[in-house]
């Protein structure tokens, strides 16, 4: 079961990336603009920052989007093959990777958006944290593993 759900999760992510990316003209300022006026949230910077905002936040969304798919790759992986830590986080590394090169490209066959090898660098920074916290995560549990079994 717990395999089917990280798997199941995967793919669903993989799909909201997809569709994301098939959007033209994309922004996310609009959007952030509703959330703060229904939080009526008073944050003046909105109405002043414009394009560098929204350049920075659709970074940021890069960097969090390809972080969250690498940690569910990283899941998925786990659940499905008994494999060593460091072949869990290539897994997880190659086909993140791998998944942010294919959205490039298919950004650039949708005729309405630019594929850009700069956000592969960007989406390659949100794959290495994930792996970063993978890798603590993965040698603490297994730190603590180790000090719950009884000495011989």
């Amino acid at each position: 079961m717990k395999k089917l759900m990280c798997w199941s999760l995967l793919l669903l992510w993989m799909g909201i990336m997809f569709w994301l990316s098939s959007i033209p003209n994309l922004r996310v300022l609009p959007v952030l603009y509703l959330i703060v006026a229904w939080l009526d949230i008073p944050w003046p910077v909105l109405k002043t920052s414009g394009f560098a905002l929204e350049f920075l936040l659709r970074k940021t969304a890069h960097v969090t989007e390809y972080a969250i798919l690498t940690g569910l790759w990283l899941q998925a992986a786990k659940s499905t093959w008994l494999w060593s830590r460091r072949r869990h986080l290539w897994t997880a590394f190659f086909f993140s990777l791998a998944y942010a090169i294919s959205d490039e490209i298919h950004q650039e066959l949708t005729g309405f958006r630019d594929g850009r090898l700069m956000d592969v660098g960007i989406d390659s920074l949100g794959i290495f944290i994930a792996l970063i916290i993978g890798f603590v995560l993965f040698k603490s549990l297994k730190d603590g593993a180790h000090d719950k079994q009884p000495n011989s």
